[in-house]
């Protein structure tokens, strides 16, 4: 909020629409003005001004409901697996809608622009939004694709059909993926990613490229002070294969398997000690106490 300035926002359906701003510095005025009573089946005759009002009064609920849930749009675990996971619905099999799928967060990012329509929306209106998002012409996104895409989104919860009609409307838990979707992809997900390898190296903070820095080089420093003597018993010469196979791998995986080595080794030397239980063994880094395994 800035000094002496005013927010509004307008939402228009034809002549008709819904403002919300402030009034005397306090929050929130909706209202909304009907222009024309036909769009919303009735007739200008003073005895249907009841029905009118329920219908505004019913559009700003609508629209104030939907504010509410973008600003706390948390999901249980069992809608997130509901909507991720494949499930079958009356005997029908549909795929999940998987998190990491573009096109499943174009439908969601489509779906959030028609959360107020009050006629809910077509096969055409969503596939020329999603060709767009897409950024692909309207004739590659086929109907047939889009047939399946409202089918997946009318099994799974977040849409659904509105009666004797081919429109859809939005469910109430469709508006709660819809925004948590979009949110944690355009939010967290992407610029996360994009700044943990490497992105945008001009960036004035840069925390999680910065947090991951320093873990790497937790890592790296701690299997410097767990080096291991080297093997006297061999040396690899320059030229041996094996040595060529060993520069491919990575040195901590290397570590890994030397100390996973030297572990067994200490096993199969208490093995042959027997009994005594009490005797130690020194190696590079010291004396160690070989106990006795069954």
């Amino acid at each position: 909020m800035s000094s002496h300035k005013v927010p509004s926002l307008h939402v228009g359906y034809k002549p008709s629409k819904i403002k919300q701003y402030f009034k005397e510095d306090h929050a929130l005025r909706t209202e909304t003005t009907i222009n024309n009573t036909y769009d919303f089946g009735l007739d200008c005759r003073l005895e249907n001004l009841p029905d009118l009002r329920a219908i505004g009064f019913a559009a700003n609920c609508h629209l104030l409901e939907v504010e509410t849930i973008s600003q706390d749009c948390s999901l249980a675990e069992g809608v997130f697996e509901q909507i991720t996971r494949p499930r079958v619905v009356d005997g029908k099999r549909v795929s999940g809608l998987r998190f990491d799928d573009h096109q499943v967060i174009g439908l969601l990012q489509t779906l959030c622009g028609f959360l107020l329509l009050p006629n809910g929306f077509s096969n055409a209106s969503m596939r020329q939004w999603m060709a767009q998002i897409l950024g692909i012409p309207v004739d590659q996104y086929s109907s047939g694709r889009m047939t399946y895409d409202l089918r997946r989104l009318r099994l799974h919860g977040p849409i659904e059909r509105i009666p004797h009609t081919h429109r859809y409307q939005v469910t109430e838990m469709g508006t709660r993926v819809a925004f948590f979707f979009t949110k944690i992809h355009s939010r967290i997900s992407r610029p996360g990613l994009s700044e943990s390898w490497g992105g945008c190296p001009e960036s004035p903070n840069r925390a999680i490229a910065n947090a991951m820095n320093k873990l790497d080089q937790a890592i790296g420093a701690s299997f410097q002070q767990a080096k291991l003597a080297p093997c006297e018993t061999r040396s690899i010469c320059e030229d041996d294969s094996e040595s060529k196979l060993l520069k491919h791998i990575p040195e901590c995986h290397l570590k890994a398997i030397f100390e996973i080595i030297w572990s067994k080794t200490i096993i199969l030397r208490t093995n042959v000690l027997g009994t005594n239980s009490s005797h130690k063994s020194s190696n590079a880094t010291g004396s160690l106490p070989i106990h006795t395994i069954g």
